[in-house]
């Protein structure tokens, strides 16, 4: 079709639609005049028309000037009102995404132009091809590559995002997409973090990052709000099942003797980070407020008299130089610790005090399958020198926890009864 050249007085620009010859479909745009020399090849800049010609050619499209504009305003109009007209948007007659009228601000895709986009995405990812293809892309683009590395002219306030918060569904949105994330793509995921940080240059990049940046108290309060929220005692409960015993990652592992010494060598002396730093009071009582170690223990002598009460067990072991673990290991076996007693406050009774039992000095009794006695001994030790039977299981068998211990019954001296029957009683050769 030969077309007739139009002259006009001076426009500042048209508006046009092109047309698809093979399928029909069409196109809705403006064009100003600043290069109307080109107007003939014009046929539009849009996404999906550009694709289009791509696919096409040139020489199955068509276009028809509707009319010429003297103004922007005019001009943004002309476009608005016709692609409200017609349905350019939907109508799947149209190649446009968005009504037309200049600056496509504040315009959203229809729902059915959205879902149609989410569709060929989806396409495209499924495409084993296409992902290493861009994967490829991507690498030529990391670090200095980058068109935009080193750029700080969109950070901080200078980020069209800054300040901004994802709104509570989009939020929702976010969360639902990444509970339905395939096992498959999970460990796609997983093996790609773990290949980047075999990059030493990529780790140093982390660390550089962090360095020096701290946390605003809001933020602090912020993570151990949501912390709290999360470590449910069933999630604590839960996680212990999963990473105890056999399910434990490292369970039967052993670090090799040079990844110790590789250890050693970073972690200490100036090498640690901590080197050469005191933790502050106020740290050193954050950190006994939040210690299961905080009970309150009542100190007493031998005698059960007492001495004096501290508000924490770590309090009780700095001022008397003995440990912790010492002071609870006392608690539970009512033993002692730093030569005293020691008892939890609220299990303190001062008319029924605790009194020191010393179990070192306890003789014992060997008894045989017909109730007689066979010897007494100084101690289970002493017992276990003499007979080769460990005096653990000796014990055992004198506190009731065993029967036998070596084919033999076991008494404390003070616990033994000449009469008590012990023919009825399973012989075991613990």
């Amino acid at each position: 079709m030969e077309e007739k050249e139009v002259i006009i007085e001076n426009p500042y620009g048209f508006v046009y639609i092109t047309t698809n010859l093979v399928n029909g479909k069409r196109y809705l745009g403006q064009k100003t005049m600043n290069s109307y020399r080109n107007w003939k090849d014009y046929l539009g800049s849009g996404t999906q028309i550009r694709k289009a010609i791509k696919k096409y050619g040139r020489k199955n499209f068509y276009k028809t000037i509707v009319c010429f504009c003297y103004s922007q305003e005019e001009l943004n109009k002309v476009e608005s009102d016709l692609s409200v007209f017609l349905n350019v948007v939907e109508d799947d007659g149209w190649y446009n995404l968005v009504y037309g009228g200049g600056s496509t601000n504040g315009w959203h895709h229809s729902e059915k132009v959205r879902e149609d986009q989410r569709e060929r995405s989806k396409k495209l990812w499924k495409n084993e091809e296409f992902r290493q293809k861009f994967s490829e892309f991507a690498k030529t683009r990391t670090g200095e590559k980058n068109s935009n590395y080193g750029n700080h002219k969109l950070a901080g306030e200078n980020n069209p995002n800054y300040g901004k918060h994802a709104s509570l569904e989009t939020r929702a949105k976010i969360s639902e997409a990444n509970k339905n994330i395939s096992e498959e793509k999970r460990k796609r995921l997983s093996e790609a973090a773990k290949e980047r940080f075999k990059n030493e240059e990529y780790r140093q990049h982390l660390r550089d990052m962090n360095l020096g940046r701290k946390m605003s108290e809001e933020s602090k309060e912020k993570l151990r709000g949501s912390l709290k929220k999360y470590w449910t005692e069933e999630k604590r409960k839960e996680y212990s099942q999963r990473f105890s015993g056999k399910n434990a990652p490292f369970y039967g592992r052993h670090h090799s003797e040079e990844t110790k010494r590789i250890l050693s060598e970073k972690l200490s002396g100036e090498n640690n980070k901590f080197f050469g730093t005191h933790l502050t009071e106020e740290h050193k009582r954050k950190i006994l407020e939040s210690s299961p170690l905080k009970r309150s223990v009542v100190q007493l002598d031998f005698d059960g008299n007492f001495i004096a009460e501290y508000i924490s067990i770590g309090e009780a072991s700095r001022v008397n130089k003995t440990t912790a673990s010492h002071i609870v290991g006392a608690i539970s076996t009512k033993g002692s610790s730093g030569g005293y007693l020691w008892v939890y406050k609220e299990e303190y009774d001062p008319e029924h005090s605790p009194k020191y039992k010393n179990n070192r000095f306890v003789p014992v009794v060997q008894i045989d399958q017909d109730g007689k006695c066979i010897a007494t001994y100084f101690n289970s030790r002493e017992a276990e020198r003499q007979t080769g039977i460990l005096h653990q299981n000796i014990g055992r068998c004198c506190n009731n926890k065993h029967t036998t211990a070596g084919g033999y019954f076991w008494r404390k001296l003070e616990d033994y009864d000449p009469n008590e029957v012990f023919s009825n009683k399973k012989i075991n050769n613990n």
